[in-house]
């Protein structure tokens, strides 16, 4: 249960330094193994993951470890801003997620960026 930097990370890190699964037409892969867990906790406390894996992959969590590849998932930053969400073009404004304020620093915490869009919508409001 390390942080998801970390987490993804050391996949790419595996794939890169071939300890990697191959898929004949696909990118390469590692497995997520939660058959310890047993099927009363992946029940209790994965039940999405499980009917997941089951609806899109036809792969049952339970009994089967699960093929996981680092992917992007949100993006922190890219347009440069000032604190108060202008952007280097006169009119243009800037928040959330696609600003580039550090934040952050290198790992979002979970629904910090709910909590960013709103200060930064309330601030850019008033212009």
């Amino acid at each position: 249960m390390a942080p998801r930097d970390i987490v993804l990370r050391s996949e790419m890190r595996e794939i890169l330094e071939g300890r990697k699964l191959q898929r004949p037409k696909g990118l390469d892969y590692v497995h997520l193994d939660c058959t310890h867990l047993g099927k009363d906790k992946i029940n209790h406390r994965l039940p999405l993951i499980r009917e997941v894996c089951m609806k899109f992959i036809g792969l049952d969590p339970i009994l089967n470890p699960i093929p996981v590849r680092p992917v992007a998932h949100y993006s922190m930053g890219g347009i440069k801003t000032d604190i108060k969400g202008a952007t280097t073009i006169k009119g243009a404004w800037a928040a959330g997620e696609v600003a580039c304020v550090s934040v952050h620093g290198a790992n979002r915490l979970g629904a910090n960026s709910t909590a960013e869009c709103l200060v930064w919508g309330a601030l850019l409001s008033k212009r």
